[in-house]
């Protein structure tokens, strides 16, 4: 809706979150893709970033909002030890396949569930970012041939 009123308006989606309601690593991993990177880029976001980055185990330090949010990734202050959300992975995963200045470009073809962003990679590369997973039996294989 908004992209519609201000084509040229660069939109961020900025300060998001998952937390203890999330259930299940691969459920979070799977809306997270679908909804918070594909979702939101096919909606016109130029970027999706996630808050808090690091918490400590008890999800500090905190200055009020969120109580029971996490971050990309939690550290242990008694150990150390770094536990990976799937709100990382999810970033990680787009990270690998993507490089610093891809841009989303239009698709006409949205899929079940409208899943299937183009990103150019620069000096003519496409990539196409598909969701696939048992929500949408149809994208449970192979992405599908989509017109270019």
């Amino acid at each position: 809706m908004l992209r519609s009123r201000a084509p040229n308006l660069a939109q961020y989606l900025t300060e998001c979150s998952s937390g203890s309601w999330s259930k299940g690593f691969g459920d979070c991993l799977r809306w997270n893709a679908q909804n918070m990177l594909i979702g939101a880029t096919r909606s016109g976001a130029a970027t999706v970033a996630y808050w808090n980055v690091a918490p400590d185990e008890t999800g500090g330090p905190k200055l009020g909002g969120c109580p029971s949010c996490r971050g990309l990734v939690t550290i242990d202050r008694r150990t150390g030890n770094v536990k990976y959300s799937p709100e990382h992975h999810t970033l990680g995963q787009l990270a690998m396949i993507t490089d610093p200045g891809a841009v989303r470009v239009d698709t006409p073809w949205s899929g079940p569930g409208g899943l299937a962003p183009r990103v150019s990679l620069g000096e003519g590369t496409l990539l196409l970012i598909c969701g696939r997973g048992p929500r949408h039996p149809a994208m449970s294989g192979p992405c599908p041939m989509v017109p270019w």
